[in-house]
């Protein structure tokens, strides 16, 4: 019944706080939409490891991010896990599970700034 009035009985709603692994890549799309994939890592609970998770953001948060945030920046992110599949080279299917942040009002807080990280990035390359 509540499906049939326009009510979605699941749902998802993610929040991610984790290291970029790696420097942000924008990109825009022949439409002129902004495109800025990432990689977070965050560490698990338990102490025992951490995970990379594989991001997307688009349009203004897309830029925001890319404009503010370098290899090691903190970021916390709300969005939704987007699953795809797609052919390989070898024409086999692959399968793919990405965090999308949430457009519009959706949670994006920088935890530090890009001026902080290079600056702990200049200072490790002195010491070695």
């Amino acid at each position: 019944m509540l499906e049939q009035n326009g009510f979605n009985k699941t749902f998802q709603r993610n929040l991610i706080c984790g290291y970029l692994a790696k420097d942000p890549d924008l990109k825009f799309l022949p439409d002129g939409k902004a495109v800025c994939n990432f990689g977070l890592v965050v560490n698990r609970g338990n102490g025992k490891g951490a995970d990379y998770i594989p991001s997307v953001a688009w349009e203004s948060k897309a830029r925001a991010i890319a404009d503010n945030c370098v290899k090691g920046s903190l970021i916390m992110i709300e969005g939704n896990i987007r699953s795809s599949k797609f052919k390989d080279s070898e024409d086999r299917d692959q399968f793919q599970l990405q965090f999308e942040v949430a457009g519009g009002n959706g949670l994006l807080i920088f935890m530090n700034n890009k001026k902080d990280i290079s600056n702990s990035n200049e200072s490790e390359g002195d010491s070695n």
